[in-house]
């Protein structure tokens, strides 16, 4: 099947939630989209509904943060709760990681404690992997933030041999996504970004292209304040 684009407008007083359980369906609120045989249904919402406090909070002091330096196949990690082994960096702590640099089969574990949060801080991050460039299978919550000019970009392989994370960007927990940069995402097995509980998504710039899914989403997809230029499949799947 042909892929799909859509070019899609949700400004900070706009918000798009998609319900992926069971059923799917669609909710914009005053939201300029271009879609491509795509159907969408406009209602109010109340974004308090759907978004928290924590979820616009894109705050970080880099000075305490834990630093993970990309460099080709493997990376230089500074700081508490994170470790490097050859090409594999894993993260076991609440805390602020800041990823920099560039990288060709690293991969990003976040392994963390189920009350844990995890903030990463994408300042001009690239990483290509043969699986998901970043996989975050245990923690309470991970906040990613686009740092604010930066161009941050995440790809996985056709050969990605996870079915569970098969995406550039996995998340087994709840995930939210924010901040003021742009983040290019490159689903080449199957997804973009794969969230096996909810995705929040509430600010930056995104150029999403997948094989299959945009987001491929189990619980719920809320989205506001944000710029998107998709070409996939289909924008969203869930119920998975």
């Amino acid at each position: 099947m042909k892929s799909k684009k859509w070019t899609l407008l949700a400004t900070s007083l706009t918000a798009i939630v998609l319900m992926a359980a069971c059923a799917q369906s669609t909710t914009t609120s005053n939201t300029n989209a271009t879609t491509n045989s795509a159907t969408t249904t406009a209602t109010k919402t109340n974004q308090s509904s759907y978004f928290t406090e924590k979820d616009n909070d894109t705050s970080y002091d880099e000075s305490t943060a834990s630093k993970i330096e990309l460099s080709g196949s493997s990376a230089n990690v500074f700081g508490d709760g994170v470790t490097v082994s050859e090409s594999t960096v894993t993260i076991t702590k609440s805390g602020t990681y800041v990823i920099s640099g560039q990288s060709d089969g690293v991969q990003i574990k976040i392994e963390a404690d189920k009350s844990a949060d995890v903030h990463l801080v994408l300042k001009g991050a690239t990483m290509t992997n043969t699986n998901a460039a970043i996989s975050a299978t245990s923690a309470g919550h991970v906040y990613l933030t686009l740092a604010e000019g930066t161009t941050n970009s995440l790809s996985d392989s056709s050969s990605n041999s996870d079915e569970k994370a098969d995406a550039a960007l996995f998340s087994k927990v709840d995930l939210t996504i924010n901040g003021k940069g742009t983040l290019n995402v490159d689903g080449k097995k199957n997804n973009g970004i794969k969230a096996n509980d909810t995705l929040h998504i509430t600010g930056g710039t995104y150029n999403i292209t997948a094989v299959g899914d945009a987001f491929n989403v189990n619980d719920e997809l809320n989205i506001t304040g944000t710029t998107m230029t998709i070409d996939a499949k289909r924008m969203g799947q869930g119920g998975q």
